[in-house]
């Protein structure tokens, strides 16, 4: 039913009731802007997740990293695999004489055998050193058995 007939039917409803019944109308306040938000926030998060696997598949190589070598003896085998090593050769990070450890992973020479033995001589090949104490700690790009020991 309409609302006058309403009003008819029912008997007598104030005007104003009447009027403010018929010229109400909720308003629904639409957030529209909340649906480009949502979508935005979805497209950083894919284009953020595009770029970090892009940049982990493809490292940028940094072609500035400087490379040293030294020649150095082994002096100690310790037990977790590493190496002490004293450099016979100077290059402009060591002296003669500095202990060095090593290690035994990135040993290799041409035999394919890649244990060292005290005695041998060995090129270093590395980019990166840390000082720990009295020795530094070397993380070679390549260790090569220049001379074997006697034993």
């Amino acid at each position: 039913m309409k609302t006058p007939k309403l009003a008819i039917a029912m008997g007598y409803i104030d005007d104003d009731l009447v009027s403010g019944a018929v010229e109400y109308k909720p308003s629904l306040v639409k957030l529209v802007w909340f649906r480009y938000v949502a979508a935005v926030a979805c497209l950083c998060l894919v284009l953020l997740g595009a770029i970090k696997i892009t940049i982990s598949l493809f490292p940028k190589s940094n072609t500035n990293t400087p490379v040293y070598g030294v020649l150095g003896e082994v002096v100690a085998i310790k037990d977790d695999g590493r190496y002490d090593v004293r450099i016979t050769g100077e290059d402009q990070n060591f002296a003669k004489g500095d202990i060095v450890t090593i290690n035994y992973d990135y040993v290799s020479n041409e035999s394919g055998n890649r244990a060292l033995k005290t005695g041998d001589i060995i090129a270093i090949t590395y980019s990166t050193y840390e000082k720990t104490g009295t020795t530094y700690q070397i993380t070679p790009g390549q260790i090569d058995i220049v001379q074997t020991s006697s034993d």
